[in-house]
């Protein structure tokens, strides 16, 4: 099918620009290749290539989003004030303002006047410990490590590379706390700022071990703040819904009818979904294990698969590999495209919201739907009671195995509760 837009296609919010280009390609099944443009904190122009053009448009306005969220408001600012700005910025250097200001005040608050003096005191007591790397040699040698260390890269991927992308050009050791949560900022959703956030500390702690960044102290990526917010309560999707979305997607886009089936029939989280192989997904049998969740976490679970489940899995069904291959987020997409001309209704984790909320209503179990769904009884009691029927669960899911007696986990069977 031709695509209608035209190339290159730019992206503008404000004064921010993101470009889309169209380039011929030998290797790729259109002929084309489509490479997002866009400029970092440290004014390098970076590029990322897709094979899908819808891809491309997608990953390019996420990025404008996020390149105008971090822009300075112009609005009332005068001419003496830009050129301040502009010759502390030259001062700076290549390292982000916010960070060269915090790190100048911590400094003057410990060393006082005598700044420089102290700082040539601490680099001949620190030696060479310090290894001056830039964030995205520090960041493909992380993951190099975690890969031979049995974990899938996959893990981090989805959430540390559009940091690599915004930072990747500076040294790591320059890059302080306010620049950090400034980023971590960009994403509204609390849920998902605490989860980038959980993993831009472990990259830090890994780089503080390896010497990239100061053993002498916590990790400024430790310094920056947890998200709190309000409870809301959960938003979720009815029967209809999901049943009419899996048609769609059938007929229109089979490469996102597994991932669908994956959240909403089976309960999994839009990362487990990510990250799930073919290999752990056992049709016969009935049940799947989520690939990607730690061992000894209530994430490690085994997921018994409905008769609806299986119907939609079978479709999609592989011997092994990924189910989702490529960087491109199933679910955001699958949102994306639902939610196009207003097709559909999605709100936020409605597909595991609407598994948990429907399984609980189906079985009246709480104790094994918290274990199915990796969570805890108590979220179950504070969120996801009394949303639906029994008879809506049943429209949901079709018929399970066992649904009463044992429950199945992880290596053997208990009691059902």
């Amino acid at each position: 099918m031709k695509f209608s837009v035209r190339f290159p296609k730019r992206l503008v919010q404000g004064n921010s620009k993101v470009t889309i280009y169209r380039t011929k390609h030998t290797k790729t099944a259109s002929g084309f290749i489509y490479q997002v443009a866009w400029y970092d904190a440290s004014n390098a122009r970076r590029l990322k290539q897709f094979t899908d053009p819808a891809e491309a448009i997608s990953d390019g306005k996420r990025r404008l989003e996020q390149i105008a969220a971090g822009e300075i408001d112009a609005a009332g600012i005068t001419n003496a004030d830009l050129k301040e700005l502009r010759k502390a910025r030259e001062l700076a250097g290549d390292v982000p303002l916010l960070s060269a200001l915090a790190e100048w005040k911590a400094a003057r608050q410990h060393g006082g006047i005598h700044i420089i003096e102290a700082a040539r005191e601490w680099r001949e007591r620190q030696g060479s410990a310090s290894q001056e790397k830039s964030v995205e040699f520090v960041y493909q040698e992380f993951l190099k490590a975690k890969i031979l260390s049995g974990k899938s890269a996959r893990t981090y991927t989805p959430h540390l590379d559009s940091f690599s992308d915004k930072f990747g050009g500076l040294k790591i050791s320059q890059l302080k706390e306010p620049t950090m949560q400034t980023w971590l900022n960009t994403f509204e959703n609390h849920g998902t700022r605490n989860t980038k956030r959980s993993k831009l500390v472990t990259l830090f702690r890994w780089a503080q071990k390896k010497g990239y960044v100061s053993r002498a102290m916590k990790t400024e990526a430790e310094m920056t703040d947890t998200a709190e917010g309000v409870v809301k309560g959960i938003e979720t999707i009815t029967a209809p819904t999901l049943l009419n979305l899996l048609e769609y997607m059938k007929k229109h886009h089979p490469q996102y009818v597994a991932p669908l089936a994956l959240a909403g029939l089976c309960g999994m989280r839009r990362d487990e979904v990510q990250n799930q192989l073919w290999d752990d997904i056992h049709l016969k049998r009935k049940l799947l294990k989520v690939s990607s969740a730690k061992k000894g976490t209530p994430a490690y679970r085994l997921v018994r698969l409905s008769e609806t489940a299986l119907k939609w899995l079978a479709f999609a069904a592989q011997t092994s590999g990924e189910v989702c291959p490529g960087k491109t987020w199933a679910i955001d997409r699958i949102r994306d495209i639902g939610q196009t001309k207003d097709r559909f209704k999605l709100p936020p984790n409605c597909f595991r919201n609407g598994y948990i909320s429907h399984l609980v209503a189906l079985g009246g179990n709480i104790e094994r739907t918290a274990l199915e769904a990796g969570n805890s009884p108590k979220i179950i009691r504070k969120h996801y009671l009394e949303l639906f029927t029994a008879e809506e669960g049943a429209e949901w899911f079709g018929s399970f195995p066992e649904m009463t007696g044992t429950t199945i986990t992880a290596g053997k069977k208990v009691g059902a509760a």
